[in-house]
Order: structure tokens, then C-alpha cells, then sequence
């Protein structure tokens, strides 16, 4: 989901004026039916034609047989529920290791600013991309107050987002449903479904999400740890210390400071390979290239969604040619590139990695980011491009620190803590 910088005060009292201005058809929602086999037919042909599925041939066997079942399910009644039919997408996909794999819901074309129209609002809300999500069957506040008993150990509980949205997720069979009890936006009310988590491994779960504006369905891999669902950053109302599982300084995308006078500080913010950054990152690089002189250097990775290795190439460069101790700082935001970055640079040289997991979205990319609707243009498909890393077995799990960190504590600090020590 996108960030939400800021939330007007007009259109937290829009809200309230919608409210009372939608008609009570709009209000019924999570019925709006799809053809699902043609749909899933569509995302079975398209996945098919990935780099992953090519190179994967056991588990592309599972997909064909997963796709004959769901086919053969929906021989006599094709009619699915958007979000029903798109749960059967992902387990098709699923088969297949490859998280750079996206299948979403077609977006609704609004943009958060248009909220303040209401025949903007008014024609979203009659969409069917607005009633994709159904509303919690029972009594809110009873569901509230039994999860503000939860601890921040327990995957159930009550999670806000940046103070914009709170949910109450709780267990629904195997899979736990995450429903809106408040939302500054008027696009999302009290009691409807926002996300869902499927269980993939012991901590890991395959997220379905509506986005915070357009409301369509979009689906990512997560991690339930310290009462923090890592990926989203949905955080328990009872986790109260600060946020260390964040990068330092967010205002700059590449940093180098001295931290005293035997550790160096290295921020990598981005590996993004747009002209502008690739210039960016070579003159950054090529600005501290004499200035790398510490005898311990941490260099911060969290957050580092990736990008390329025409940008991180430079990076790579430099840090093979540092003398000192070399300490990577990673999180489950660490994906992509900036996991095989830290893969190889740990390949080609003693480095330690610190933190925590990296999110395991490393073994395929995309380059030209080619989308595919459906005839219905209710569904988006964008699948992998890129051929395999060699890393591969590390898909959907990631690269494990060997020194795992606490999200309570400075991470700097206990870097720091560590190195007294050796």
C-alpha cells in the first residue's frame, strides 16, 4: 500500500457526509460476481509463459494440476465472487516460486485528492470495484474489546496503520480476516474486510489487501513478528517503543557519516535503475570512494526495495575494495536486488548480516513490467521477464542474519554493542 503523507481535515468531515449521502444499495458489498473460469484461464495462460514457471517443471506440474481442479470445479458453475475467484487465482500462482508474480483487481481511476469531488466519490462508490469486500457478520464492539486482549505474541489482536486505519484481525478457519473498526478515509467503513492472510509457512502468510485509495485487490508476501506485520507496517496498539526497524534519515537516499572514530555509517536507500538514480548513485559513489577509511563499516539496507544492478553495481565496486569490516543491516523490507546485493556481497567477501530476514523476492525480476487484462478488464496480470538468479532456493525465504537484532532497541546501537565485543 502506498504511503498517506498527510490526511486533509475536509475530507475526514467528507466522510461523514457520504456516509449519509450513499444510497443503501452501495452499502451491500463482497458479491459482485465474475466469470471465474475464463478469468482463471486468462492467469493460467499468462503464468505459463513466465520465466518461473518455464524453469520451475515440478512445480509447474502442480500449477497444471491446480488449474485442472479449479477448471473442472467450476465446469457446471463458473460465477464466483470477485475476491473468491481472485483466492483461487493465487493458489494457482502460488505453485510456482516466484514472488515477483502479480495478480491484481484492475484499478479504479481515482486518485486520493479526487475524494473531494463527491460526483468523483459518487461514481467510485457505485463501481464494483468499490463492493469487492464483505462487511464482519457480528457485533464490532464485541470483537473489539475480546481482541484488546490479545498480546503482541498472538497474530490476532487490533493494528493501526500510520493512525489512518485500525483493524481487528482475527482467526477465520486457517486464515485470519482483517476487518476496518476506525478509517480517516471515507472509501473504507467500520466493519468491512481490508485484508486477509493465508498461511503459507510458520511465520510467513500470503497477504490479500485492498489498496488504501482504489481499493483494488492486491496480494504480497508478509511476516507476522513482535506484534508488527512487517511488509504493510500494520502495527499492535500495544507496541509502544519507537520504530527501529526503519532506515535512518528518510530524507536521503544515500548517506555516508562517521559514527565515531573507528565506525563509518552507510546508507543504501534504493537500487532503482531510472536514469536519474543510476547518475545519482554513481556520482554518490564516486564522491565517497576515498573517504571509506573506518576500521568498521555498518552498511544500512533496511527498506531497500531494489531496483537493478546497473545502479547497485557501484556500490558493489566500493565495498569490494574496503579494507575494513564490512556489517550489513537487513529487514523483511530488504527485497529484490538489495537481496542479491547482499547475497553476493557476502559471496565475494567476510561480511556480517544483522537484523532481521530479508523478504525472499530475489530469484526472478521483471524487467519491462508488461501488464495483461482480462476481457472482463476486471483482472491485471504481471508476470517475471527476468531470467533466474542463482540463488534461487532462497525464494519466498529470504537470506537469515547471523545476528538477529531487536525491534525494541536502537539497531545502531546494538551494532555498536556487538563490536565492543569483538
Amino acid at each position: 500500500m502506498n504511503d498517506l503523507n498527510q490526511i486533509n481535515i475536509r475530507f475526514l468531515s467528507l466522510a461523514i457526509v457520504l456516509t449519509i449521502l450513499l444510497p443503501i444499495k452501495i452499502i451491500a458489498q463482497g458479491n459482485v460476481q465474475c466469470n471465474c473460469k475464463e478469468n482463471v484461464a486468462f492467469v493460467y495462460e499468462h503464468l505459463k509463459n513466465s520465466i518461473s514457471y518455464k524453469k520451475q517443471s515440478k512445480n509447474a506440474q502442480k500449477a497444471k494440476l491446480v488449474y485442472q481442479e479449479i477448471a473442472e470445479m467450476l465446469m457446471q458453475d463458473s460465477s464466483r465472487s470477485i475476491l473468491d475467484c481472485y483466492t483461487l487465482m493465487l493458489h494457482l500462482t502460488s505453485q510456482i516460486e516466484d514472488s515477483h508474480n502479480e495478480v491484481r483487481t484492475r484499478a479504479y481511476p481515482i486518485e486520493y485528492e479526487d475524494f473531494s469531488d463527491s460526483t468523483s466519490y459518487m461514481s467510485f462508490a457505485s463501481s464494483d470495484h468499490f463492493k469487492i469486500y464483505p462487511f464482519y457478520e457480528g457485533d464490532l464492539n464485541v470483537l473489539k474489546s475480546s481482541l484488546e486482549r490479545k498480546q503482541n505474541n498472538e497474530i490476532e489482536g487490533i493494528y493501526w496503520y500510520k493512525n489512518v486505519i485500525s483493524i481487528g484481525l482475527v482467526k477465520n478457519g486457517s486464515n485470519y480476516d482483517g476487518y476496518v473498526l476506525e478509517s480517516k478515509l471515507p472509501n473504507w467503513r467500520k466493519g468491512e474486510l481490508i485484508i486477509r492472510l493465508l498461511p503459507k509457512t510458520v511465520k510467513r502468510f500470503q497477504l490479500i489487501l485492498g489498496h488504501f485509495i482504489d481499493k483494488r485487490l492486491m496480494s504480497t508476501t508478509d511476516k507476522f513478528s513482535n506484534g508488527y506485520l512487517m511488509q504493510q507496517n500494520w502495527k499492535k496498539i500495544n507496541v509502544k517503543h519507537e520504530d527501529h526497524y526503519k532506515q535512518m534519515f528518510p530524507k536521503r537516499t544515500y548517506l555516508l557519516s562517521s559514527i565515531n572514530t573507528n565506525t563509518q555509517y552507510l546508507k543504501l536507500g534504493s537500487f532503482s535503475s531510472s536514469n536519474s538514480m543510476i547518475i545519482k548513485a554513481q556520482v554518490f559513489a564516486d564522491s565517497i570512494a576515498e573517504e571509506l577509511n573506518a576500521q568498521h563499516l555498518i552498511v544500512d539496507l533496511r527498506g531497500n526495495t531494489g531496483g537493478g544492478r546497473k545502479n547497485s553495481k557501484y556500490f558493489k565496486a566500493l565495498l569490494k575494495k574496503y579494507k575494513g569490516k564490512i556489517y550489513l543491516l537487513t529487514n523483511f523490507r530488504t527485497k529484490s536486488q538489495a537481496e542479491r546485493f547482499t547475497y553476493m556481497l557476502s559471496k565475494k567477501r567476510k561480511v556480517t548480516i544483522m537484523g532481521d530476514q530479508t523478504s525472499g523476492i530475489l530469484a526472478y525480476g521483471r524487467n519491462y513490467g508488461t501488464s495483461h487484462y482480462s476481457e472482463d478488464e476486471l483482472f491485471t496480470v504481471s508476470f517475471t521477464d527476468m531470467g533466474g538468479f542463482q540463488a534461487t532456493k532462497l525464494e519466498n525465504k529470504g537470506i537469515d542474519p547471523e545476528i538477529s537484532l531487536r525491534f525494541d532497541q536502537d539497531w545502531i546501537e546494538q551494532v555498536l554493542e556487538y563490536l565492543k565485543h569483538q
